[in-house]
């Protein structure tokens, strides 16, 4: 067995004597393995996987395929944790939370139950494109899917990033937001996984929206019409999306007192300011 290096994948390629050796230092989890490992491009990750498949003569194993389409989404999983540990510069949700410090006088629009159209639950038709990548049987070939609220555009990325895709298929089946957030919710994160979420929901959700407003004229009129003010969640219990108040309590009418980040209103308040060109 020969001790496969990047240089030599890249003057051989994946032939039958490298793709052997790559498949026993993976069953040792050797030194060598994991080195060549975080170093293998996405583009060698997938030919290498390939070739696997062919040297094991697995192609036609539906069992197979489906575990190294689930790898493959690790290794790009592992991307996205990758940007989001080690990214230079500021987050999504960073640059977001910055924007608020141009604003001058604010106005505020208030919005919470469900039948306000700025609600994530709220019931709406629209196709958005997925972020994160799927096996096979998750249909990969559609870029784009329907969704009936960005609630369930949320919860089933959050479910993908999960790597649950049973679950993401059941978010998908439901079209209550209450049962799709449940779902989301019982999700059995990592660590790691949690903490890449954190750094990507508000991306995730900004993505929901602005594909909901874009593709529904009388919601995206209505969202002009807040023109001029800052839209506010006020919802009671919730201090990352919300500002943890309800609309009625006195300190909601300050920025200064709110006890939540109003993260939701803060997108809502940047797609309407990109289509509008002004605040």
């Amino acid at each position: 067995m020969i001790i496969v290096t990047k240089e030599i994948i890249e003057k051989e390629g994946f032939t039958d004597r490298v793709v052997k050796s790559m498949i026993k230092m993976s069953e040792r989890q050797s030194s060598e393995w994991l080195a060549l490992y975080e170093n293998l491009t996405e583009d060698q990750f997938i030919k290498y996987y390939e070739a696997k498949s062919a040297v094991l003569n697995k192609k036609n194993d539906l069992e197979y395929s489906k575990m190294t389409q689930r790898e493959i989404e690790i290794k790009h999983l592992r991307g996205f944790q990758y940007v989001a540990h080690h990214a230079e510069g500021l987050t999504f949700e960073e640059e977001l939370l910055l924007k608020i410090k141009e604003r001058r006088e604010e106005k505020f629009t208030f919005f919470w139950a469900t039948k306000s159209p700025f609600s994530q639950w709220y019931k709406c038709s629209f196709r958005g494109e997925r972020i994160f990548r799927t096996p096979n049987y998750l249909k990969e070939s559609e870029r784009e899917i329907s969704f009936s609220s960005a609630e369930q555009f949320m919860m089933y990325h959050k479910c993908l990033l999960s790597l649950d895709f049973e679950s993401a298929l059941e978010v998908l089946s439901t079209k209550d937001p209450k049962k799709q957030k449940q779902i989301g919710r019982s999700l059995k994160m990592k660590e790691e996984i949690l903490e890449t979420w954190k750094v990507f929901k508000t991306s995730v959700v900004y993505d929901a929206n602005k594909a909901k407003f874009t593709q529904n004229e009388d919601l995206k009129q209505m969202l002009l019409e807040t023109k001029g003010t800052t839209l506010v969640e006020a919802a009671p219990n919730d201090k990352i999306w919300g500002i943890g108040l309800a609309e009625d309590d006195p300190r909601a009418q300050k920025r200064e007192t709110w006890q939540g980040k109003n993260l939701l209103g803060e997108i809502l308040t940047r797609i309407r300011t990109e289509m509008l060109g002004v605040y």
